[in-house]
């Protein structure tokens, strides 16, 4: 019995140690798994965090730093000044030459056409310079023009249209093209005398021309916006604001409907107190206080006067104590209503009244106590 157990007990032993070698040599593996194909190497030195990872592939290189927002580019803006020329020197029986100003940003412009104003345009050219000539045209038909610019971000908007018309042909047997119309001379822009938002244009007849169209503009350049057309030498322009400087030109058109040459743009200045009207319609006023206080800074009101709309009164600047005067010299002609000041000590003018001021006359104005009202 003995012996049993001693043999029972020997291969106990002999089956501990082997599953002890067996386990150690499993640990020895894994680590040596772990160390150079999983751990070190493949997954989370080199292939992981630091190499293919956060440094190189992430954030630093690919990331924020060169595909990031500091070079950031935007669309330039839409042209401005477009203008499609109309004289002889730029237009022939199968070109037509137009300009704009310069855009920011921009690396060219693209140039749109159609055969009406409010057709479809469709790109005809591209251009580098804010000049551009379209050829290949049709003799004696009006074409309708657009611009817009452009860089690598994108396409700016169209600008506003213009158009130009071709020449005609020439005709065989010794004929030439038919003669551009001349631009008109002595254009004058006068605001009315009783209604200064009324501008009266007026210039010399042009040899061959049918009709005349009417330009305006609150600047000196580009091609302004079409007024109206007439068939006279006189034209009345109305709405024009009394605080501002307006520009105006004449284009003669012929028979055919072939627009000459413009004029030269002429201008009417605003009426106020610091400046005349750039017709020659002022007159002076005096205002006199015979009142027994200080009055000062007076507003004028022509018949008419609109005070939403900002039209048909004047300010002018002056201090007239008790018993003294002053006299603005450069009152717009016209039929006054009232006359109002600033508040002064308490008090202000407040007069309703009716006096004319004529071109080159000074019409007086008394102030009394009884225009004098409290505030």
């Amino acid at each position: 019995m003995k012996n049993v157990l001693k043999a029972f007990g020997i291969i106990a032993l002999v089956a501990v140690i082997g599953f002890s070698m067996v386990t150690c040599d499993d640990w020895a593996n894994d680590d040596s798994d772990d160390n150079s194909g999983n751990y070190n190497n493949g997954d989370y030195n080199s292939g992981g965090n630091n190499t293919g990872g956060n440094n190189t592939g992430g954030d630093n290189t690919g990331g924020n730093n060169t595909g990031g927002n500091n070079n950031t580019i935007t669309k330039p803006d839409t042209p401005t000044n477009f203008y499609v020329y109309k004289s002889s020197s730029n237009v022939t029986s199968s070109s037509i030459q137009m300009s704009w100003d310069d855009v920011t940003r921009a690396t060219g412009y693209y140039v749109y056409r159609s055969s009406s104003a409010s057709g479809t345009y469709t790109k005809v050219g591209t251009s580098t310079s804010t000049l551009y000539t379209n050829t290949g045209l049709s003799a004696n038909t009006t074409y309708y023009y657009k611009v817009s610019a452009y860089n690598s971000a994108g396409e700016s908007s169209m600008s506003a249209y213009d158009y130009a018309t071709t020449s005609a042909s020439s005709s065989g047997g010794g004929g030439g093209t038919t003669p551009t119309l001349g631009a008109p001379t002595g254009v004058t822009a006068t605001r009315d005398s009783s209604t200064p938002t009324t501008v009266k244009i007026s210039w010399n007849a042009v040899s061959g021309a049918s009709k005349y169209k009417v330009y305006y503009s609150s600047t000196s350049s580009g091609t302004g916006s079409l007024d109206d057309t007439v068939t006279a030498t006189s034209y009345n322009s109305t709405n024009n604001s009394a605080d501002k400087t307006w520009y105006f030109r004449v284009i003669a058109v012929s028979i055919s409907g072939t627009e000459g040459t413009p004029s030269s743009w002429v201008s009417v200045g605003p009426v106020t107190s610091g400046g005349g009207s750039g017709g020659g319609t002022n007159g002076s006023v005096k205002i006199v206080n015979n009142s027994t206080r200080t009055i000062m800074n007076f507003t004028l009101y022509q018949q008419g006067y609109d005070l939403i709309g900002g039209t048909g009164y004047y300010s002018f600047s002056a201090t007239i104590q008790a018993g003294e005067s002053a006299t603005w010299t450069n009152a717009p002609s016209g039929n006054y209503v009232r006359i109002g000041s600033q508040t002064y000590s308490g008090y202000k003018v407040n007069k309703n009244t009716s006096f004319t001021v004529t071109a080159g006359q000074t019409t007086t104005v008394t102030i009394t106590n009884s225009d004098i009202v409290s505030n």
